[in-house]
């Protein structure tokens, strides 16, 4: 049971009224069986083999997480082909290189704004596009483009065909090619078998015990890796539900209504959650807010003695619970969290208060570390441990040593290697080993601890250590901060560029009866400014705590005229900082910074228009 379509039959025999599938279209929740997957997979597949789609065919899925698209992966896979999953939000070059890097010959869009982009980047490897909804494709003739539903029309169901299919299927064949997310070096087209994905899904479900009777969000960009595993491919190994929201801008609503019990979201979705309360919190009444603010003290004393592995004197545990009961019950039914057994977050460093906090609030969040190269997932936190400083241990038969100061790893959820180029696969896979490319340590409960990308770990220009990644953390950790760049590199001292939760930071400018025009007047507010550099403060005054960090106390910052954008390939589609693209993008910002200049005016590469920045002292 190594590939996916063996998986899908296997459900289909044993499960075939359960529900594999949900997704919400114009308000209402569609379900689709076990049994009707099959069904539709079998459709697909046929359909598909009659445009020429076969083993080793590489087909794109361009467009939001639906039901379709899921079920297209399994169609592709059945034929030996390979799923290329695109981000839906990539347009020109961005989208013809994904395209063009993994050799796409077929793609499936969504709707018309998918088709436009494909067509005005002007492909020349695609033989055929096919597009989901219909609407304002009327007038359309180009000749590569196809109804979906108009090409299925006429196909009858057949799980012969399907079977007949499956003899054919190896575990070692290529599932999918993902892209690297280019934060540290540039990207790349990743090769992921069957084989290496199930056996990591399977790992996670034996661990973790999940079931059919579990419920998945999937909400994450089709691009993602962490999509791939912690949606599709452990549905495929458990049984379990996956549910589609019906937009971005509609997760947390759709959440509220399923409830799922397993959740895995990247750092910033937590931070969010987190922010969102705090902000409901700031812009309420003066009374609520003294009693939300002392429910929060009382679960995070707790959670603080247990994170430093302390014990809390009774009195503490008895508010701890009274809080539980009283305000976070509550808070966990409004978010979608009640019934939610599993938490898990990885792809970056999460802030330790916004561990606690959950933590502290009855979920049961873990941390994961993985990459692409590993099918995003090699190790997994345990629910005992409270330091968020590790990351777990490896997965079953998955091994990590640390050679020199990097991770490496190796087990069966390891990629194939880097598609079409052996010199890149033989850099990054020696002995059987992969590396990373991130330094850390394994303590002696043989947990893994991450302490950044090497390529970004280096020392300021008195030879003191400077470690970018762990600053950003902590800068992240304010609510009212949301993204972080720190520069220091062979510097006298580290600089950062920081940008401000614009949501809650208007909310609490309102309160005080702040003037502002907009997000980039905000931002340049004296208040505003002061708000940074007190937290900024309290950074250098942990830091300076400990001698191997002292030095690397933040002496300038800068708060952005405005979030760092994933159209100006500043983030990930996870929202991760690319380093190297703001720090090129604003290298006139950071050379002001290392100036006595009390303000920098630049012409923005985005609207180009142009804004003055203030310079800021710690």
């Amino acid at each position: 049971m190594d590939t996916f379509l063996a998986l899908l039959l296997e459900q289909a025999r044993k499960n075939p009224d359960h529900p594999a599938l949900r997704t919400k279209c114009l308000g209402i929740w569609d379900t689709t069986t076990w049994g009707q997957a099959c069904d539709q997979v079998s459709v697909l597949a046929q359909m598909l083999s009659q445009q020429g789609v076969g083993a080793g065919t590489p087909f794109g899925v361009f467009g939001p997480n639906r039901t379709e698209m899921y079920l297209t992966y399994l169609a592709v896979h059945s034929l030996g082909g390979i799923v290329v999953p695109i981000d839906s939000n990539l347009f020109g070059e961005d989208l013809k290189r994904q395209v063009h890097s993994s050799d796409v010959e077929h793609i499936l869009s969504f709707e018309q704004q998918h088709v436009d982009a494909l067509l005005e980047c002007g492909q020349t490897c695609v033989k055929r596009i096919l597009y989901i909804n219909r609407r304002g494709m009327e007038n359309y003739a180009q000749p590569e483009l196809m109804s979906f539903p108009e090409s299925l029309e006429g196909i009858e169901a057949s799980t012969a065909f399907l079977e007949q299919m499956e003899g054919q299927r190896d575990p070692g064949e290529t599932a999918t090619i993902l892209l690297t997310s280019g934060t540290g070096r540039a990207e790349r087209p990743v090769e992921l078998s069957h084989g290496a994905l199930i056996s990591t899904a399977r790992s996670i479900a034996r661990r973790e015990r999940i079931t059919k009777k579990d419920s998945l969000l999937a909400y994450l960009p089709l691009s993602v890796s962490s999509d791939f595993l912690f949606s599709f491919s452990l549905s495929m190994v458990t049984g379990c539900t996956m549910n589609c929201p019906e937009s971005d801008d509609t997760v947390l609503e759709n959440m509220q209504e399923i409830g799922p019990t397993i959740l895995f979201g990247p750092p910033y979705v937590y931070k969010y959650i987190y922010t969102h309360a705090s902000n409901r919190i700031e812009s309420a009444k003066t009374f609520d807010t003294k009693i939300y603010k002392a429910a929060l003290q009382a679960v995070m004393t707790v959670a603080s003695h247990r994170a430093e592995g302390g014990k809390a004197t009774f009195t503490d545990w008895l508010r701890f619970m009274f809080a539980r009961a009283t305000t976070f019950s509550p808070f966990c039914n409004i978010y979608g969290l009640s019934r939610l057994r599993l938490a898990l977050t990885g792809g970056d460093a999460i802030s330790p208060e916004v561990f606690n906090f959950f933590r502290a609030i009855g979920i049961d969040l873990r941390e994961t570390y993985g990459q692409v190269e590993g099918c995003a997932c090699v190790t997994l936190q345990s629910s005992e441990d409270w330091n968020s400083d590790s990351v777990g241990q490896p997965l079953d038969d998955t091994e990590v040593r640390i050679e020199d100061g990097e991770i490496w790893f190796r087990g069966p959820g390891q990629m194939k290697g880097i598609y079409k180029n052996p010199e890149a696969t033989a850099d990054s896979i020696k002995d059987g080993w992969v590396r990373t490319h991130d330094a850390g340590h394994l303590d002696d409960q043989g947990r893994l601890h991450v302490h950044g990308q090497i390529a970004r770990t280096g020392k300021l220009g008195d030879g003191g250590a400077f470690a970018p990644d762990m600053l950003e953390t902590l800068l992240r950790s304010f609510e009212y901060i949301k993204q972080a760049i720190v520069v220091g590199e062979g510097r006298d001292y580290p600089v950062t560029i920081v940008t401000v939760d614009g949501t809650i930071t208007r909310t609490w400018a309102d309160r005080r009866s702040l003037r502002y025009t907009g997000y980039a007047d905000l931002s340049a507010h004296a208040s505003v400014q002061e708000l940074v550099r007190e937290y900024i403060q309290t950074v250098n005054e942990r830091l300076a705590e400990d001698p191997e960090t002292s030095g690397m106390q933040l002496r300038r910052f800068a708060v952005l005229n405005r979030e760092f954008m994933a159209s100006a390939g500043e983030v990930t589609p996870t929202r991760k900082v690319r380093c190297h693209e703001v720090e090129e993008k604003h290298r006139g910002l950071i050379n002001a910074l290392y100036s006595d200049a009390l303000e920098y005016t630049y012409t923005d590469p985005v609207d180009e228009e142009p804004y003055t920045v203030p310079l800021g002292n710690v």
